[in-house]
């Protein structure tokens, strides 16, 4: 037999998802890949449909289906674990069930699988939409015709293992792996805009092409850079079972989704461009520097985050801790406590600006900005619109003869409205926590009595 190159071997070819009518989905290894897996399966003649007697339908059923279709139905199967995928096949065998005869004991019981109501597949079909083999499917069918459809529990499960080769599971090794996680979450996820204000950590995603197979690979690659290559390491199934367990916030972000609508504006581009060289490439040398200045911010962002860290070496748990992280901040500032309002004053700090301070230009294109302390850069600021990018300065302060002690005027407080709090009391009380809903968005009525 002819030795075939590697590198032949996984060649893949140019899929337009436009034209797939995938242009949601993102254009990354892990969509094409699927895309891929899927066109070959439809192009070498899988389906068994075809050499039934009956030759009416002379399409195949995936054909029927349509690529879209069972592109997404593949591709959501993809997300779910092994124990969602097991009660979801077993829902699926129930409605398959083509018997009359279910109390006859040792009775074959047999299956009509589809797509849905309009589509039936053959076996093979059924599988590679599932993404699954005929062991395990012959598997499921037995669990599900003697335990119906209680959860598959393995016959290991809750004994310790007895194999040497096992990795026994303490606070020495859920503890890197915890740190692990966090850290990669860090450098490679972002924050969820939104999150349920009864979860105690906000949601961080991965992007679409990572998987728990490719964390875990990265994770290899780290546990043996900081241990001996003899060292025991935790299999990919107590790996992810660990991430479930300590850091469940870290999460996938979906396929169809993408938080930077800039990113996907690109992609779109680059899709249609495709048949015509000279415009993707001038298409793609602008997408990559847009994302080489993104993952500028993100690694600007993340050396702040450990700067802080690294500088405050406590909790800000208490007034007093805020306190004196505030104090630490800067040589002119000092913290000064609300203490419910006795003796406090509001100062008005607008005039101040307005006499002695100019507006800053188009302020909202820049996004970095510092201020230096020497005699020729007071009042003066340094703007940039992207981290480590050209710095432009403008001077605020109208003239050097500002004095910063300037006694500042304050501001009366006026009592709240009726108006005002009818409409805290309406809008704003459904989103405040239930024990300060009476103290700041009280029932105006409720209060006048």
């Amino acid at each position: 037999m002819e030795n075939l190159d590697s590198d032949s071997i996984s060649l893949r070819p140019v899929y337009n998802l436009i034209e797939l009518e995938l242009e949601e989905y993102e254009d990354n290894e892990l969509v094409l890949d699927t895309v891929h897996d899927l066109m070959q399966f439809f192009e070498q003649a899988n389906c068994t449909c075809r050499y039934a007697h009956n030759k009416k339908h002379i399409r195949s059923c995936y054909e029927k289906v349509g690529f879209k279709r069972f592109f997404e139905r593949h591709f959501q199967v993809r997300a779910l674990d092994k124990s969602e995928l097991e009660l979801f096949l077993k829902a699926q065998l129930m409605a398959f069930e083509i018997t009359n005869d279910k109390l006859e004991i040792h009775k074959k019981i047999n299956y009509r699988y589809s797509y849905n109501h309009s589509f039936p597949l053959c076996k093979p079909t059924f599988l590679k939409l599932y993404r699954i083999n005929e062991y395990f499917l012959s598997a499921m069918q037995e669990h599900l015709q003697n335990q119906g459809i209680t959860e598959r529990i393995h016959g290991n499960t809750g004994h310790v293992p007895k194999i040497k080769s096992k990795v026994f599971l303490d606070s020495s090794v859920t503890f890197p792996i915890k740190l692990f996680l966090e850290r990669y979450g860090a450098i490679n996820g972002l924050p969820s805009p939104m999150r349920h204000k009864s979860e105690s950590e906000p949601f961080i995603y991965l992007p679409t092409g990572c998987t728990y197979v490719s964390v875990y690979n990265d994770f290899k690659k780290h546990f043996y850079s900081e241990n001996d290559q003899n060292e025991k390491i935790i299999s990919y199934f107590t790996f992810r079972r660990l991430w479930q367990e300590t850091i469940p916030h870290l999460k996938f972000q979906s396929p169809a989704s993408d938080l930077c609508e800039v990113c996907e504006t690109f992609k779109a581009k680059l899709l249609v461009a495709k048949s015509n060289k000279d415009e993707y490439d001038q298409i793609k040398v602008q997408y990559d520097q847009h994302y080489e200045a993104a993952n500028r911010e993100r690694q600007h962002y993340n050396n702040n985050i450990n700067e802080s860290v690294k500088n405050s070496n406590q909790r800000s748990n208490t007034l007093a801790d805020i306190s004196q992280i505030i104090n630490n901040s800067a040589k002119g500032n000092t913290a000064i406590a609300y203490n419910n309002g006795l003796g406090w004053t509001w100062n008005d700090f607008s005039l101040l600006f307005q006499d002695h301070f100019r507006n800053f230009p188009n302020i909202k294109q820049y996004y970095h900005f510092r201020f230096n302390n020497s005699p020729n850069d007071i009042g003066k600021v340094y703007a940039s619109k992207e981290s480590g990018g050209v710095e432009v300065s403008f001077q605020l302060l109208y003239n050097h003869n500002f004095n910063a002690y300037t006694t500042l005027k304050t501001i009366r407080i006026k009592p709240m409205t009726k108006e005002r709090k009818c409409y805290l009391y309406k809008n704003i009380r459904q989103h405040v926590d239930d024990p300060y809903k009476d103290i700041y968005c009280a029932n105006p009525e409720e209060t006048k009595q």
